[in-house]
């Protein structure tokens, strides 16, 4: 299997090795020119053909296998023989140019001018929707604090709001369920939240969402993320808004599980931490090609470690309590994966929630996972499991999301 990893040049040859002559591509009898080096520089190899160029396609009703081996042919349309070629061992597939990367192996970053413009993008409430929680510190206007060249300042939690990339990455439905549920959990079970942390924190919005709604119990809020760019931003985010509980600090979770000493640089405190939450990318890095937007690659790809190193991390600075809890996302495709994490670092699943898109959907799109330490105490506790759809059959946000939502601060209505 080609490596995500491998760079390209313009016309499809990895980096380091012997240019190809550049030959035009044909798409539904369409002539596609290769893109020029001196215009592309480095893209990433092609999620869906994985840097070949190449994917299968079947035979169209009404097109019919040639006697010549490497053609078909109907009467209104045809694939040239240079291009479409039939696949070993099958009569209906043929190999034609990649649809996704024009047959050139790679995906084109995108063409900028200029780096994208600052936008403020506050919340769009509902009538009769009033924001509560604590304020904010400061307004778009201050001084110092409107978004910068490439930045966006976008309404997070009540009076709240946090700073972004235009094109990097975001945060998602998977942070909001994350952050909602490990509240909603915590509450539920009469479980205080003085000491919290999120590691992982990126950009920060599960730490800050969280702080938001129990910025009256909790006492001290840490962020633990590798990237800068994350981390000037993060850290921009908690002085805009005057969240006088939480910081970030600048480090590696692998440091936390493999150096006692860089851990106890990083988290001075030790296990003394009633809530940590997480976000973990979801794809090992042989899954698929890097994304080209800054920072999307780390969030995407487990390019410092996934769910094992999460849990692991977690094992360290969770209280040693039975009441502290782990509470982290996960792809629905790595249930067994995170529950085996779990296990190795001697935590144990007591809840889960599936998230599925929409009603009807057979397959959830992700999970949330509530652990604990391994004690006694819980040793013997079944395994919870509960269902939420993000969106109802109408395509309209279901009720039970929107209660999430709610929770973290939304411009959002739950209806009676």
């Amino acid at each position: 299997m080609d490596s995500p990893l491998v760079f390209t040049d313009a016309q499809g040859t990895a980096a380091g090795a012997t240019p190809t002559v550049a030959v035009s591509t044909y798409i539904d009898g369409i002539e596609v020119k290769p893109v020029h080096k001196a215009s592309l520089g480095k893209a990433a190899a092609c999620y869906k053909c994985r840097g070949s160029g190449t994917q299968f396609s079947k035979l169209r009703k009404g097109q019919r296998r040639l006697s010549l081996g490497n053609t078909t042919e109907s009467s209104n349309y045809q694939c040239p023989a240079n291009n479409a070629v039939i696949a070993p061992n099958s009569k209906r597939t043929y190999v034609i140019p990649c649809k996704s990367c024009k047959g050139l192996g790679h995906t084109l970053p995108p063409a900028r001018t200029a780096a994208p413009k600052p936008a403020v993008r506050p919340f769009k409430p509902p009538p009769g929707w009033i924001p509560r929680g604590p304020p904010s510190r400061h307004t778009p206007s201050s001084p110092g604090f409107a978004p910068q060249e490439g930045e966006m300042l976008t309404s997070l939690s009540g009076h709240w709001m946090i700073y972004q990339l235009v094109s990097g990455h975001r945060y998602t439905t998977d942070e909001v369920c994350t952050a909602a549920l490990a509240i909603q959990y915590m509450k539920r079970h009469a479980l205080p939240v003085r000491n919290y942390v999120d590691i992982g924190t990126g950009l920060a919005s599960v730490l800050n969402m969280v702080s938001w709604n129990l910025y009256e119990d909790i006492v001290t809020a840490v962020g633990i993320e590798a990237q800068s760019v994350h981390v000037e931003l993060a850290r921009k985010t908690i002085d805009f808004n005057g969240n006088d509980r939480a910081e970030i600090r600048h480090g590696d979770l692998r440091d936390i599980v493999d150096d006692v000493a860089k851990r106890k640089a990083l988290v001075p405190e030790g296990p003394v931490f009633d809530l940590v939450t997480g976000t973990p990318p979801y794809f090992p890095a042989s899954a698929g090609a890097l994304p080209t937007e800054i920072g999307r690659g780390m969030c995407s790809f487990e390019l410092r470690g996934g769910i094992e190193v999460y849990c692991a991390a977690a094992a360290q600075l969770l209280a040693l309590t039975d009441q502290s809890r782990f509470v982290v996302c996960q792809t629905a495709l790595e249930i067994e994966r995170t529950e085996k994490a779990a296990r190795t670092a001697n935590l144990i699943v007591l809840e889960r929630w599936d998230i599925y898109g929409k009603e009807g959907h057979p397959k959830p799109l992700f999970c949330v996972f509530m652990m604990a330490r391994l004690m006694g105490t819980n040793a013997r506790e079944k395994l919870v499991v509960r269902k939420l759809n993000v969106r109802d059959s109408t395509g309209e946000y279901s009720r039970e999301h929107l209660v999430l939502m709610d929770i973290v601060g939304k411009a959002v209505i739950v209806s009676e």
